[in-house]
């Protein structure tokens, strides 16, 4: 072989090793990038999983918390209608103490601790007649300014006392269920009259209790109210 043919081997030689060499180069920097592109590829999934991860987490925990709320505002809300029955209840037993006064207002008015309205054996002879009795003490507002304890006909107030425009001093009136009464007072016709036939508003007298102030002494009697019953004029 000449030299000049092997001169051009060599150069043939050489050219293919570095077409080779640039080859491999060439393939090892695109093996850097993808290997790089995978890299990152893998670091953007993980932190998309970690951010996926704690935004469910969040979602659980703000549904369990409105899951605790919404039981937490069941629980107030039974709370608050037992509160209501028992509301009901008390005000049902309320009502129901108001009519049982009601309904022992009379009972209240014939009955005192000591000096008041009494009962008493009531005689039947004498002339039937109706009553509407109301009740008043001794107090300047209801006796009138000035008259301190005594009455229209000079006695003293005191128990047994009734007021009347209709029947002469000194007659006495036999009251179902209160006893024999004298009439001493008068009042204002407006309201002590002859309401219909045989039938008459009378004023009784109730004395004060020593140990009750005027306040209660008051009260007392406008508890009595009005009552409605029947009499018998004895002389």
């Amino acid at each position: 072989m000449s030299r000049r043919s092997r001169t051009t081997i060599i150069i043939l030689v050489v050219a293919f090793l570095a077409n080779v060499l640039l080859t491999a180069g060439i393939i090892y920097d695109d093996n850097e990038r993808y290997n790089k592109a995978v890299t990152e590829w893998k670091l953007e999934k993980s932190t998309m999983e970690e951010n996926y991860s704690g935004t469910i987490d969040k979602v659980i925990k703000d549904k369990n918390a409105l899951e605790e709320d919404y039981k937490n505002i069941g629980t107030e809300r039974n709370d608050l209608l037992m509160e209501r029955e028992d509301l009901f209840k008390k005000i049902k037993e309320l009502e129901d103490k108001i009519e049982e006064l009601k309904a022992s207002k009379k009972e209240t008015a014939s009955s005192s601790s000591s000096e008041s309205v009494k009962k008493g054996e009531e005689s039947k002879n004498g002339k039937q007649i109706g009553l509407v009795l109301s009740f008043y003490g001794s107090g300047d507002d209801e006796n009138g300014a000035g008259n301190g304890n005594a009455t229209a006909s000079g006695a003293d107030l005191s128990h047994g006392v009734i007021a009347s425009n209709n029947f002469p001093f000194n007659t006495e009136i036999s009251i179902d269920g209160y006893g024999t009464y004298t009439v001493l007072d008068t009042g204002n016709p407006q309201y002590l009259r002859e309401v219909s036939d045989n039938k008459y508003k009378i004023d009784v007298y109730v004395p004060k209790n020593s140990n009750e102030s005027v306040a209660e002494y008051k009260q007392r009697i406008s508890n009595y109210g009005i009552v409605e019953t029947t009499g018998y004029v004895l002389n």
